[in-house]
């Protein structure tokens, strides 16, 4: 069952309220942490590759980058002088201007799907997950990092001889692995990637709703997140990702919140979900 447009693009904009504060992202977003710059609409990083991988998509789309960005290529291709980079305010300047730039938005599109939201799609369709629910955890771990390592500890039994009902195994397994994500996030040696429990906070909330359909209006991280706001003027086919900087600032009016800090410790392929009888 593939999943509707309804379904993704109310995991897009948590993940996006999760990782900038915004329900669709900014291109031009630009924060530092352990894991380097983090940049754009998803919060590429410098750590992961991701941000690379960006860039490098933004150069075969035609984008011409200034020298200072030129010369950083290097080192966000290798995953060298993190912190050293992160400091680097012409740098950093420099990929804010870019933001702007159609090819680099294009670029973040692409690889956003690529890496975060195609690998969510394909682990649910690999072991019949259905709910909306359970795409927006999974596409947020796959983005935040650390899927693969926790979806591997999460162990329920399948279902068999009438024990479960495949949606009533997909519910149980879900909520596992929220709780071992929330565990494991509440008890991480990086401070900062403490403080980021709020993203299965929210999920173990709309569990104990039993809103496995993500039913709209949603409270995400302080925003309040609308069918106006999914869907601007009603159109069902205005790309999310399209929405002018204007458009976003106008929604979210007078509306303050503290922006999340993305982590992205891996690099997780399109594996399906794997559980052990």
């Amino acid at each position: 069952m593939a999943f509707s447009e309804r379904a993704k693009r109310t995991a897009l904009a948590i993940v996006k309220i999760f990782e900038t504060a915004k329900p669709f992202g900014r291109y031009d977003a630009l924060a530092v942490d352990h894991a380097g710059i983090s940049y754009g609409v998803s919060q590429f990083t410098h750590a992961s590759g991701s941000l690379y991988a960006v860039l490098n998509r933004a150069k075969k789309l035609g984008a011409i980058f200034p020298i200072v960005v030129e010369e950083a290529l290097g080192d966000f291709a290798a995953k060298r002088n993190v912190a050293a980079r992160g400091r680097q305010a012409a740098l950093k300047a420099a990929l804010v201007r870019l933001g702007s730039d159609p090819r680099v938005q294009q670029a973040q599109r692409e690889i956003a799907y690529e890496k975060y939201l195609a690998p969510a799609l394909e682990a649910c369709e690999g072991d019949h997950f259905v709910c909306p629910l359970s795409l927006a955890v999974i596409y947020d771990s796959i983005t935040h990092g650390s899927w693969d390592r926790l979806r591997d500890r999460t162990v329920v039994r399948r279902p068999g001889n009438g024990s479960m009902k495949e949606i009533e195994y997909e519910q149980e397994w879900i909520t596992q692995y929220v709780k071992r994500r929330d565990a494991w996030l509440e008890n991480h040696r990086i401070p900062l990637l403490r403080k980021t429990d709020y993203r299965t906070d929210f999920f173990l909330a709309q569990i104990a709703r039993d809103n496995w359909e993500l039913d709209l209006p949603l409270n995400v991280h302080g925003i309040r997140l609308t069918e106006d706001i999914l869907f601007p003027e009603g159109d069902p086919d205005v790309v999310a990702f399209d929405l002018s900087d204007e458009e976003i600032d106008a929604a979210f009016d007078g509306i303050e919140t503290e922006s999340a800090t993305a982590f992205d410790d891996g690099n997780p392929g399109p594996t399906a979900v794997e559980t052990t009888t």
